[in-house]
């Protein structure tokens, strides 16, 4: 049945209305003195284009009215009015004003919290044949916390949209909860939310959806050497798309089941194990995945050498849905040995190996054995407290079937000199160089990369509060016979002067990028900022801003900011203007002017 499309907003009104008066019967709510609070702002922005001139001015409203009560610690109410209004106003377009009026009370117990939302968003605007809008929505909240038993949370929303002739909505949406640990031995948490749609504006665009979620874990220690987790979930969705007499027109679902436990087994120091069992089916799409994982890991520590450690790890996966039908065994044994046997050395050594069987059974073509093979070796030279050499190489090859598909080998070297070993003080050097060699032996492909790269950072001497840095990195690239080499240019200089009355501060920044090879354009950029701010009474604060910024492919452009604030206990006034101007084809130039205001009684 279609209601009135006002009926819903005055039955909003009078649900308010009775819910208040039900808590309050002898006035005793409003005993306490009302709090009232008043925030106001206007703001203006100019946008002067060639040829083109615009204003739009702003101006916000809002007005809070509240009490609060409180009987005991048993028992406490609070109800809140606020009434928010915008009105915009432009010189190129249609103008707007929006009124939000929204009423909430609340009551809060030992065990249990009670609240009710209502609010209407109403928009008018003056373009022709639009007529008034209304976005009512209103929201009723329970949340009981009883003594030994689990914990609830519900809410219930409507949402009501109402525009004639173009918008008639009502959204219902409900959702309960509930979270508990039992002892703490188990863990439950159950949850479920549906949404109604009724569209009485488009026929046959009406739906209704259900989600719902329980979840189950635990964590036990069975022995002290060994744990147990568990987690497990079950969730369903639901979507409907329904016509008028609420006929399915389209139906979606699914329903999900994820499971899995875990064994954890310290049986001696430095050793441990663990087994995982885990499932994972999709009812609707008939899919199944199962796993079963299991890893022990052994750490020895050497003397002199540091710590050795033995990884194995056998993971088990099949797949069993209508497309797919899949048995995956996978082994992985892994040994790293890591450690700084000297002062100036600290290095780690590590070796991967993986190799498993995959067995398609709808197609056997995609069975295949697989093998991977990993070498790492990195270390660190510190050869007195300013100078380090951060050297690694890692080399890894994958093979299918016995034969070889791909392999690739890195190699680097990242250097840190500074201080005094460079005979200047303030200068620090970073060079590095790193090779890149892959091939594919299914393609034919192979690629290799060097490159070099010479960093230097130079920090000058300045007086207190006084930073000056210049940073300039080299690059030179060979990418399989590709040449490219470039160079960046930084500069940073940033400044405070805080003894004067007025507090100065300022940032230069500057950047260049040269590229040698001639395919780009040398760029530059610029950045330059200056801030003044002053207290000039107790009361009143003043400051202004400044920025200018350059790019030498022509976006360019400059902002001032000023502001002017007073503040006396609970009222404040605030002054604000900013010209933003971008110097491009043409000069445009957008002004803002802002005043804000607010008070509470």
């Amino acid at each position: 049945m279609r209601t009135s499309k006002f009926d819903f907003r005055w039955i909003s009104v009078l649900a308010a209305v009775l819910s208040l008066s039900s808590i309050i019967p002898d006035g005793r709510l409003m005993a306490d003195s009302p709090k009232f609070s008043i925030s106001n702002d206007f703001e203006r922005e100019e946008t002067l284009l060639p040829g083109i001139e615009s204003i739009i001015d702003t101006y916000n409203q809002d007005y809070r009215l509240s009490w609060s009560e409180t009987y005991s610690s048993r028992l406490s109410f609070n109800v809140d009015f606020e009434l928010e209004m915008e009105d915009i106003i432009r010189s190129l377009d249609v103008d707007e004003k929006t009124v939000t009026p929204s009423f909430e009370i609340s009551a809060t117990g030992l065990t249990w919290e009670l609240s009710y939302f209502l609010q209407d968003n109403i928009i008018y605007t003056n373009e022709f044949n639009t007529a008034r809008r209304d976005e009512i929505e209103y929201n009723l909240d329970v949340s009981l916390e009883p003594f030994y038993l689990p914990p609830i949370t519900a809410t219930v929303q409507r949402l009501i949209d109402l525009q004639p002739n173009l918008e008639d909505k009502v959204e219902d949406k409900y959702d309960i909860s509930t979270d508990y640990n039992f002892l703490e031995l188990l863990s439950v948490s159950l949850a479920l939310k549906q949404e109604d749609t009724d569209d009485r504006f488009v026929d046959n665009n009406d739906s209704h959806s259900r989600d719902w979620e329980v979840q189950l874990s635990s964590s036990q220690t069975l022995t002290p050497s060994l744990k147990l987790d568990m987690q497990t979930s079950l969730n369903g969705v639901r979507d409907e798309t329904l016509d008028n007499a609420g006929t399915i027109l389209n139906l979606e679902q699914d329903k999900t089941f994820d499971g899995q436990i875990k064994f954890t087994l310290d049986t001696f120091p430095n050793f441990t194990s663990s087994l995982e069992l885990k499932r994972i089916e999709e009812f609707v799409a008939d899919d199944v995945e199962n796993s079963i994982d299991l890893s022990a890991e052994y750490t020895n520590p050497i003397v002199d050498f540091g710590n050795l450690t033995e990884t194995v790890q056998i993971t088990k996966t099949g797949n069993s849905a209508p497309d797919e039908q899949t048995d995956q065994l996978k082994t992985s044994f892994g040994i790293k040995l890591e450690g700084d046997p000297y002062r100036y050395l600290d290095y780690s050594v590590k070796y991967l190996l993986d190799f498993g069987t995959l067995k398609d059974a709808l197609d056997s073509a995609n069975s295949k054995k697989t093998q991977d093979d990993e070498f790492n070796l990195s270390f660190t030279l510190t050869l007195q407290e300013d100078i380090s050499l951060d050297n690694s190489f890692n080399w890894a090859v994958t093979r299918e079937d016995g034969a070889q598909t791909s392999s690739s080998k890195t190699f680097k070297i990242n250097g840190l000199f500074e201080g005094e070993f460079l005979d200047v003080p303030n200068l620090v050097f970073t060079p590095s160089l790193s090779y890149v060699e892959e091939k594919d032996f299914v393609t034919a492909e192979v690629s290799d990369t060097s490159s070099i790269i010479l960093g230097f950072l130079y920090t000058f001497v300045l007086p207190p509060n006084l930073d000056w840095s210049v940073e300039t990195e080299y690059e030179w690239e060979d990418s399989s016979g590709e040449l490219t080499n470039g160079m960046t240019v930084a500069s940073d200089f940033i400044g405070e002067l805080s003894s004067l009355p007025w507090q100065f501060k300022f940032k230069e920044t500057s950047n260049a990028d040269f590229d040698f090879s001639g395919d780009e354009d040398t760029i530059w950029t610029h950045d330059f900022r200056v801030t003044f701010s002053r207290e000039l009474t107790p009361t009143i604060l003043f400051d202004t801003d400044y920025e200018y910024n350059y790019d030498s492919n022509g976006s360019n452009s400059d902002k001032i900011e000023s502001h002017l604030e007073w503040g006396y206990r609970s009222t404040s006034l605030a002054l604000g203007f900013i010209n933003d101007r971008i110097f491009e084809e043409g000069l445009d130039i957008t002004r803002t002017y802002t005043v804000d205001f607010s008070m509470d009684f």
